[in-house]
C-alpha cells in the first residue's frame, strides 16, 4: 500500500507538528517519560475505535511492533535497535522499553520517541488472521491484498485497477467523537492516481 493509503485507513498513536515538533494525540491522548528515560508510558484515547467497532487497545500496538519485529520489516529492524519491547500494561495503557547499553542508558530515547507519531497500528486480531491464512510465512504475507482489513482510519478501499485506487469514507469513522474532530471529514472519495 502507498503511504497515501495508510495514512487514510491506519493511524498512529499521535500526529506531528512540522512547524514546531510538538505531537498531538490521535490514537492515544498523552505520554510521558520515566526519569531516565527507559519508559515511556502512552494512555490510549477510549474513544479511538477499529472499523468492526471494537475500540484500539494497548494490545494492539504491543502486537503491532511484535509483529514489525517478528517478520523482520523495514519498520522491526529499525526500531529493534532502540526499542526492547512494547509492554500493554492494561487496555489503555502501553510502556515502551528503552533498549539500553551496559550502563542502563538508553541507546536513543529520540528513536523511540519518534515511534509513536510514524508507525501506523493494526489491529492484533485482523493480524493475527493474515498470519493464520498465510501460514506465518512472511513473503505470503507481504503479498496479502489484505482487502478485509480493518482500519482505526477514515476511509477504507471503495475501488482499485491498475492506473487508481478510491476510498470511500467511513460513516461510522471514531473520530467523530467530541474528543476528536466532532465530525467526519467532508470528502466522501477519493481518488489517488497510481
Amino acid at each position: 500500500q502507498s503511504d497515501m493509503s495508510r495514512v487514510l485507513i491506519y493511524e498512529t498513536l499521535f500526529m506531528y507538528n512540522m512547524l514546531d515538533g510538538s505531537l498531538h494525540g490521535l490514537l492515544a491522548t498523552d505520554y510521558e517519560w520515566n526519569d531516565d528515560q527507559t519508559e515511556l508510558t502512552v494512555h490510549m484515547n477510549p474513544d479511538a475505535k477499529w472499523s468492526d467497532g471494537t475500540p484500539v487497545t494497548a494490545e494492539d500496538v504491543a502486537y503491532t511492533f511484535d509483529t514489525h519485529v517478528k517478520y523482520s520489516s523495514a519498520t522491526g529492524v529499525d526500531y529493534a535497535n532502540y526499542i526492547e519491547s512494547v509492554e500493554a500494561v492494561d487496555e489503555g495503557t502501553v510502556v515502551f522499553h528503552s533498549l539500553c547499553d551496559d550502563t542502563g542508558t538508553p541507546i536513543n530515547p529520540l528513536k523511540v520517541l519518534e515511534y509513536i507519531p510514524k508507525v501506523y497500528v493494526m489491529q492484533k486480531a485482523y493480524l493475527q488472521t493474515v498470519e493464520e491464512r498465510n501460514g506465518s510465512d512472511a513473503e505470503a504475507m507481504k503479498l496479502d491484498k489484505m482487502e478485509d482489513l480493518v482500519a482505526s482510519g477514515p476511509y477504507k478501499p471503495y475501488y482499485d485497477d491498475d492506473q487508481k485506487v478510491v476510498f470511500v469514507r467511513d460513516d461510522k469513522y471514531w473520530g467523530q467523537a467530541e474528543s476528536k474532530w466532532g465530525k467526519l471529514p467532508a470528502t466522501k472519495y477519493i481518488a489517488h492516481t497510481i
